[in-house]
């Protein structure tokens, strides 16, 4: 798999850390305006050849770790990240290349 797209499909609760596990091909992980919530799952870092990364409109919290910024596989770091966007209000991140909007929208009648 090299695209996953989850945007926009009201998703909530915490990323299992195992998720990406055997994803080491992805390039576009776009996980935008759904409910995840938590910490951004550092098993994100060994996602090597990842281009994109689209976290924002979501409830994420906390900080976006070095090793996913820095992130390194087999001592070589990876350059290929361009663009890791989220919502920079909610979460502190050193590597961002973009803030997202904070107030995602929420169904109605809650």
């Amino acid at each position: 798999m090299v695209n996953l797209v989850l945007s926009s499909n009201n998703f909530t609760g915490q990323i299992r850390s195992d998720i990406f596990t055997n994803l080491f091909q992805l390039r576009i992980l776009a996980l935008d305006n759904n409910g995840f919530s938590g910490p951004v799952p550092e098993t994100l870092s060994p996602l090597s050849q990842l281009t994109t990364l689209a976290l924002q409109k979501n409830d994420f919290d906390g900080v976006i770790s070095d090793s996913i910024c820095n992130a390194t596989v087999k001592g070589n770091a990876r350059i290929q990240l361009r663009s890791l966007t989220i919502d920079c209000e909610e979460v502190t991140c050193e590597c961002c290349t973009n803030c997202g909007i904070t107030a995602r929208p929420r169904p109605r009648g809650s």
